[in-house]
């Protein structure tokens, strides 16, 4: 097994750790200010653990997954990123939990947690607090996933969208429950599902807004979607 535990790595021209391979733990390190990606995980298969981090203060990414499944991330602080706290992307069959996130998206696109290409995961016991755009985005075939007991809030733009976006395949099939959403005066949908984006089961949420114009949920062109339990 590899392992990688409690280093400081900073101001790296590119990333400050860059997993490649199974079986490797990433534990209690303090990674900050590195141009690109403060932890990438690209191409492994599984038996990837990471855990106990902070990762702040990135001209990118927090922590990004391209093209890896059974992984595990727990239990990180990541804050203060240009771009992305989390960027999961081709990630199927893995395990979000107990994460931190705060203020991350400081440049002209970007967000908290952006999820693309996602299958079969759990992301459940979250903190998504601050930034000035998305707590949560969903686009581009995000399928049978769980969505379960986050706190998305303060959130200056949306808090969980489900939605299509440059021609990918649409979201469907994910259990969205036990979350508490609650958006800024400058914010807009707590929840926010369109495009098509059908078949997806939400409830015992509580969607919150404290904008004078916007409302707890927008749908726009989807069907097949139950709503039930929520408070809004």
């Amino acid at each position: 097994n590899n392992s990688v535990i409690n280093n400081t790595i900073f101001s790296n021209g590119l990333r400050g750790i860059f997993v490649n391979t199974d079986n490797t733990t990433v534990h209690g390190n303090n990674v900050y200010g590195n141009s690109n990606y403060g932890i990438y995980i690209y191409k492994v298969a599984g038996h990837v653990n990471v855990t106990n981090n902070y990762v702040y203060n990135g001209l990118n990414r927090g922590i990004e997954s391209q093209e890896s499944q059974n992984i595990s991330v727990t239990n990180n602080y990541v804050f203060n990123n240009s771009l992305h706290g989390f960027f999961l992307y081709k990630t199927n069959n893995s395990l979000f939990r107990n994460n931190t996130l705060t203020d991350n998206f400081k440049s002209s696109y970007g967000g908290n947690v952006e999820l693309s290409v996602f299958s079969f995961n759990i992301f459940e016991d979250n903190k998504i607090i601050g930034g000035s755009d998305f707590g949560l985005r969903t686009y581009i075939n995000v399928n049978n996933n769980i969505i379960r007991n986050n706190l998305v809030y303060d959130q200056h733009s949306s808090g969980i969208s489900l939605y299509q976006i440059d021609g990918g395949e649409i979201s469907i099939n994910n259990e969205v429950f036990h979350n508490t959403i609650v958006i800024a005066d400058d914010g807009r949908w707590p929840l926010n599902m369109k495009d098509g984006s059908s078949a997806n089961t939400v409830y015992n949420n509580i969607f919150l807004t404290q904008h004078s114009s916007y409302g707890s949920i927008a749908l726009e062109g989807i069907s097949g979607i139950d709503i039930n339990y929520n408070i809004l």
